[in-house]
């Protein structure tokens, strides 16, 4: 049977989209929600991007008990000090390494030849490796590289001692064929594959990232031990810590409607969790069609009218 992992990248990735960043607290806040929702990895940052990055990923890796914590590091030796420094303190703590392998990313971008990238790989993978057993290497703009030679980069990495392949479709590019295709090829051409995790990670440019994402699993693993990673690309769970305080007054006012028998306690134990936090809506509006009138239809007789403005 197939092990489906969840990465969760929400607090680095997520958070770049445009009114979605978040406060120390609400980083937090937010990863002790993820771990309610039983994600597997949450990528907590990005630890060189800032010294208030390096103090919420280290933040959020001591305050996860349960999942994998993540930072994200470029192929150099500062940053993967700098993502080292920041979990070490994680009971699982990741190391994840990233370099890109396009032909125009290497040569507009890295300035950096074939040879060049695929020893900075073997290179900075086994640095991390020095630090922390659990690595995950990314092959950035996967999708618009060179099979053969992308192989070849995860090859290194894996001889590195990488233990998760991210195949990475940075620009949104691909088709759902695609997608299969590439990781079908990977399967069976990237050297020690059997013994990694294969990573897919998805952006939604083209209207695509979730059927890509499944094609990734359903493509990724004919073997026991082989396991598929779906990585959560979520703006909108970024987005519910903004709205939290709306909510929650929204909550209040229900609950203190004598039309409706119910405390805010049982209200938010109601509440379906999937749609209220790994999923959740982005509008105010949408939150009140999609969580809260199913409860108040379920608990009312009367026509109960939700007001927006609180």
């Amino acid at each position: 049977m197939k092990r489906i992992k969840i990465f969760d990248t929400t607090l680095r990735d997520g958070e770049q989209s445009p009114g979605c960043s978040m406060n120390l607290a609400e980083k937090i806040e937010m990863a002790k929600q993820l771990e309610k929702l039983g994600v597997d990895i949450i990528e907590a940052g990005f630890a060189i991007a800032s010294p208030m990055d390096h103090k919420s990923v280290q933040a959020i890796a001591a305050a996860v008990e349960h999942c994998t914590v993540a930072s994200l590091a470029r192929c150099t030796k500062g940053d993967i000090d700098a993502a080292w420094d920041a979990v070490k303190e994680a009971k699982h703590p990741r190391i994840h390494v990233f370099l890109a392998t396009s032909d125009i990313h290497m040569e507009y971008k890295l300035r950096m030849t074939r040879e060049q990238v695929l020893q900075r790989i073997s290179d900075m993978v086994a640095y991390a490796k020095s630090f922390c057993d659990d690595i995950e290497f990314s092959a950035e703009d996967a999708s618009r590289s060179d099979w053969a030679f992308l192989a070849q980069c995860y090859s290194n990495a894996v001889a590195a001692g990488a233990t998760t392949l991210n195949v990475p479709d940075t620009v949104g590019y691909s088709t759902p064929q695609e997608m299969a295709d590439l990781i079908t090829y990977l399967k069976a051409h990237v050297v020690g594959v059997e013994n990694t995790d294969i990573s897919v990670h998805c952006h939604n440019d083209l209207g695509m990232a979730t059927a890509l994402a499944l094609e990734g699993v359903k493509n990724g693993g004919d073997r026991q031990q082989l396991h598929e990673i779906i990585r959560v690309y979520s703006h909108e769970a970024a987005a519910k810590v903004k709205l939290e305080g709306k909510r929650n007054d929204l909550i209040d006012k229900i609950a203190a409607d004598d039309r409706i028998p119910l405390t805010k306690e049982e209200i938010l134990s109601e509440l379906d969790p999937v749609k209220y936090i790994g999923r959740c809506v982005s509008q105010t509006e949408e939150f009140v069609s999609n969580v809260i009138e199913p409860i108040l239809k379920k608990y009312s007789t009367d026509e109960v009218k939700v007001e927006l403005n609180v």
